[in-house]
């Protein structure tokens, strides 16, 4: 493709100005001007047309909408056809200056890739003085056809009534006006069938709009394009005959236009159809690099053959590292709140983070539920954005003419919400600082500020002595209704949550067991159970709607970085490389393996938590779990308890087998996931006879079996044990020491019994020194955890 053969770039001496009246009219003079071969600008007198050093020429045009029919344009050469001032998304409107050329190369490429002909009859929704619309009736007039002009803005009831008389075949509009008519999708049902064309303008609409568009009109050749006012229509979409997994994208690759992404991502475009240059200032600037590549501000990814846009590059969210396309968190929220006023979304600095994500809305009411929605989907983006999301009312969106959110202006509009009280001045506030950073909200929760199990216990325990026993369900609710909250007089006796009591309980027990004293052996199981618990506590919603494999990985993250380093020891103890054990499965050969590290806890967890991560991989099961979850979680328990009891019965596991997750352990931590969503005591019975039913079965009138057996009695029946004061305090240090101690008493133990051999108290004292000591330095190292177990 030859790029050279443009004229040398000049500004017209002279320039009709074309008020902006979007009108039969106006299009009548439009067309007259491009015949005579007479460059005009569409503006207003006062301006940025005012900035341009030539002759302006005015036109008023006589408002009125109706049919039009427009005489072909016939030109195609390098003269200035018209200067088109850009949207404004970034501030003052640049001035383009688009060559009759251009313009034809447009033309054809849309009209062969739409299959228009002369019976073309076209709804033009959007204002004829905009790119857009006047693009167009260029279309529409170089078939032969004839467009409809509303009188005002896009009406609905208009629209319909041109439809039910068979007048038009054709609709072209911008995204926003598309999911108004797909709101009232009922009513356009009995006659999508009469459309044959629609273009839709190149605002971000996602897949599963374009889909239900051609599920409404199944007769019709759908086009929507991406393109700037430099390069229109740069790439075309056939949704109509797109597959499904193409319809997130803008268009395929064609021979006509050239496309390619820079090497930060940006997108770059050659061929015919760019415009001649822009006005900057008082000069003249081309478009395009030494090679004819116009380099956009618009981010690209190229996928076997098709164009994905991923949003502006100055618009993109980096928080901590996390890059958000505004268009599709705003998409995301606008799916999950239909209901919702007008609202947007742009990045606001953060001190922390970098950027952080401000929503700006019209209607107070929605600014509570906005936040919630928010922090859900973007876990979907792999962020727990915590005090980085700020949601606030704004008396109106700053928007261009053609309905582009500037979201600089956007930005602008926000106010950084001040901190409630400074860190001296309430406790509570110091504890959330102290946690999660200096930057906290009024709407925060311990959950929505990343929250897991381990730093459960911390905070709780922390915040029992600011305010007394916390209420129940404190994680979930904001921060400033908790700062709220006064300590009364303190009593002589605490309070203990039940699976803080019991995890201490558990751990306490595997650690004196490997000293030693193996009567109370089997703890692991309450263990494991508890595991299940905690993660529904505080994953589930990641599970649902956010970054689930993320959250998983993490999990196992935790464990499997103590798992290998103690492997790489058994393998150099034993000079063997041991295939199994490096891949996770040993378990399934009966390979007890234990040495200094419970290697079978860490496989049959990895293992469960793979499985719980291809169930929530299905939509059909994160759908059917979101709606109920307390009644789907009891069902997938019991089909689980139920394989798991039939393995039992069938196969009577032996060596091997029994170390399989199907024999008990994946039962146990579907007991645990289960038991927290169950909201009653009828519920939780249910669960617990079903945990205990795996334990006998299992296990038999083993300790295993008490050790469960309590465990499912405590969820059951009891939500906090009462201990005298310096009792909790030491509960509370073992259980936030949890993972510590998992992870060291074995090699404490091994190493001091080889030294002042088996005196079982000494040795799971000096274990519980040292994992008790890690969790202590760990917790004073200015570190954050990530530990959820």
């Amino acid at each position: 493709m030859n790029h050279s053969t443009h004229q040398a770039l000049a500004l017209p001496s002279r320039l009709v100005r074309l008020a902006k009246i979007s009108s039969v009219d106006f299009a009548q003079q439009a067309f007259e001007l491009y015949c005579r071969g007479e460059p005009f600008v569409i503006d207003n007198p006062g301006g940025p047309s005012e900035d341009l050093t030539c002759e302006l020429a005015d036109q008023t045009p006589q408002p009125g909408g109706g049919w039009v029919s427009l005489p072909a344009v016939q030109r195609q050469g390098d003269d200035i056809a018209q200067i088109i001032f850009s949207s404004g998304t970034e501030g003052r409107p640049k001035a383009i200056l688009v060559s009759y050329r251009a313009l034809a190369k447009v033309v054809e490429r849309l009209n062969k890739a739409m299959s228009v002909d002369s019976s073309i009859r076209e709804y033009v929704g959007v204002p004829v003085t905009y790119s857009f619309g006047l693009g167009r009736l260029r279309a529409v007039a170089a078939a032969g056809g004839k467009a409809y002009l509303p009188a005002g803005a896009f009406d609905i009831s208009e629209l319909l009534g041109l439809l039910e008389q068979g007048a038009i075949n054709a609709i072209s509009a911008v995204p926003t006006l598309w999911r108004i008519v797909l709101e009232n999708a009922a009513k356009f049902a009995a006659h999508g069938d009469k459309i044959r064309w629609i273009e839709i303008g190149s605002q971000y609409m996602s897949g599963e709009e374009k889909a239900q568009l051609k599920a409404l009109f199944p007769k019709a050749i759908i086009v929507q394009h991406y393109g700037l006012t430099e390069a229109s229509r740069s790439t075309l979409l056939t949704i109509s005959a797109a597959p499904a997994e193409a319809l997130e994208s803008v268009g395929d690759l064609n021979a006509d236009v050239e496309i390619a992404l820079a090497e930060d991502g940006r997108i770059k475009i050659r061929g015919e159809h760019l415009a001649s240059g822009k006005w900057v200032g008082e000069t003249l600037q081309p478009l395009v690099d030494d090679d004819g590549w116009l380099v956009t501000s618009d981010l690209g990814e190229i996928k076997q053959g098709w164009l994905y846009y991923r949003g502006r590059a100055d618009d993109i969210i980096n928080c901590a590292g996390v890059k958000i396309n505004p268009d599709e968190l705003q998409q995301r929220l606008a799916a999950a709140m239909p209901e919702a006023k007008e609202f947007a979304v742009c990045a606001v600095p953060d001190a922390l983070r970098g950027q952080g994500v401000f929503v700006a809305t019209t209607c107070a009411e929605d600014v509570a539920q906005l936040r919630r929605l928010a922090q859900q989907s973007l876990q979907a983006f792999g962020l727990q954005a915590g005090d980085a999301v700020h949601v606030a009312e704004v008396a109106a969106i700053p928007k261009t003419a053609t309905g582009k959110v500037r979201r600089k202006a956007l930005a602008d509009l926000h106010q950084p919400a001040r901190a409630i009280e400074s860190q001296s001045d309430n406790p509570v506030v110091a504890l959330f600082q102290e946690y999660f950073g200096a930057l906290v909200e009024p709407a925060d929760t311990f959950k929505t500020l990343g929250g897991d199990s381990l730093r459960y216990v911390q905070v709780s325990t922390k915040l029992e002595d600011i305010i007394g026993h916390p209420p129940k369900d404190w994680e979930g609710l904001p921060l400033a209704q908790l700062a709220a909250l006064k300590k009364p007089t303190a009593p002589k006796i605490a309070r203990v949550e039940i699976t803080v009591f019991l995890r201490a309980l558990a751990i306490l027990a595997v650690v004196v067991i490997h000293a030693g004293v193996e009567s109370l052996y089997g703890a692991t199981v309450l263990l494991f159970m508890l595991v299940g618990y905690n993660f529904a506590r505080f994953q589930t919603d990641a599970l649902i709607s956010g970054p689930r494999w993320k959250k998983i990985g993490q999990f196992i993250g935790v464990t499997l970085i103590p798992y290998y380093a103690f492997a790489a020891l058994f393998i150099a103890t034993e000079k063997h490389i041991d295939i199994p054990l490096l891949l996770l499965y040993e378990n399934y050969l009966g390979n007890d393996l234990t040495l200094v590290f419970p290697f079978w806890f860490v496989q049959q967890l990895t293992q469960s938590l793979l499985l719980l991560g291809l169930v929530f991989s299905l939509p059909v099961s994160r759908r059917w779990l979101a709606e109920s979850m307390q009644k789907c979680s009891l069902v997938a328990c019991a089909l689980v308890v139920a394989a798991t009891l039939l393995f039992q019965w069938l196969v009577q596991p032996q060596g091997a087998l029994k170390g399989w997750p199907i024999a008990s352990h994946l039962a146990l931590f579907v007991v645990g996931w289960t038991f927290y969503h169950a909201q009653t005591l009828a519920w939780r019975l249910m669960v617990a006879v079903m945990g205990i039913s795996v334990a006998l079965v299992a296990f038999g009138w083993h300790s295993k079996t008490a050790w469960l057996t309590l465990g499912c009695v405590g969820l059951t029946f009891f939500s906090t044990v009462y201990a005298t004061r310096w009792i909790r305090k030491i509960i509370d240090t073992i259980a936030a020491s949890t993972l510590f101690l998992f992870v060291t008493n074995g090699i404490v133990i091994y190493v001091l019994m080889n030294i002042v051999g088996p005196n079982p108290w000494l040795l799971a004292a000096a274990a519980l020194a040292v994992g008790i000591g890690s969790w202590y330095a760990y917790e004073h190292s200015g570190l954050k955890s990530k530990f959820i177990i």
